[in-house]
C-alpha cells in the first residue's frame, strides 16, 4: 500500500497585494470547511468597520503597518508582528491612522458567522 503525500501549498502574499488601494481589500487566501486565511489590506485612514462573529473567534496577525484595534470601545494600537485573539460575539473593527497600508492575516471558521456591531 502506498499513501498519496499532499504538499502544502504555500501563499506569496506580496503577490496579492494592490497597488494603492482607495478602501479595505479582502483577499481570501484559503476557504476550506474548517478554516479561512484571509489577507487585508487597509490603506491609510482606511477602516475595517465594527462587526462581530456570533460562533466564532477571530485571529488577526498583522504583517506590516499599524492599526488601532477598537474592540468593545477598547482602542489599543497594534503593530506590525503582533497578534490579536477576538473571542465569541466580541465587537472588533480596525483603523489605519499610520502613512502606510497595513497588512493582517485573519484565520477565521467558515461557520463563525459576520454580524454588523
Amino acid at each position: 500500500m502506498s499513501a498519496t503525500v499532499q504538499v502544502p501549498q504555500i501563499l506569496n502574499i506580496s503577490q496579492y497585494l494592490k497597488d494603492r488601494p482607495t478602501e479595505a481589500v479582502r483577499t481570501v487566501l484559503h476557504q476550506s470547511t474548517d478554516m479561512n486565511l484571509v489577507l487585508w489590506q487597509i490603506p491609510p485612514q482606511g477602516n475595517l468597520p465594527p462587526h462581530r462573529h456570533p460562533s466564532g473567534e477571530d485571529i488577526w496577525l498583522v504583517l506590516h503597518g499599524d492599526l488601532i484595534d477598537d474592540a468593545a470601545g477598547s482602542r489599543r494600537t497594534i503593530h506590525a508582528g503582533e497578534s490579536v485573539v477576538v473571542g465569541i460575539e466580541q465587537t472588533h473593527g480596525a483603523i489605519n491612522v499610520g502613512h502606510e497600508d497595513c497588512v493582517l492575516l485573519s484565520v477565521i471558521r467558515p461557520s463563525a458567522g459576520f454580524q454588523p456591531a
